[in-house]
């Protein structure tokens, strides 16, 4: 019975380990369509670091870090 136990919680943590960088993924691919799509809008770089820091929750240096990243890729 110890062993299903422990293998159980093996599984759930892989599993959560998974999920959580799954999210992340999603959020990093999530900002990088903002980004673009701002850029093709032809807003300037200080408008998209607001949009996606209203989107995303995150502080403008997380902001401006994500839109210099992607602005030119």
């Amino acid at each position: 019975m110890y062993k299903c136990n422990a293998l159980e919680e093996l599984v759930n943590e892989g599993f959560q380990k998974g999920r959580q960088e799954g999210v992340q993924e999603g959020i990093q691919k999530g900002i990088q369509a903002i980004v673009r799509t701002c850029k093709r809008l032809n807003l300037d770089e200080k408008s998209t670091v607001n949009n996606v820091m209203q989107e995303f929750h995150v502080s403008e240096e997380e902001a401006t870090a994500y839109v210099k990243k992607y602005w030119y890729n």
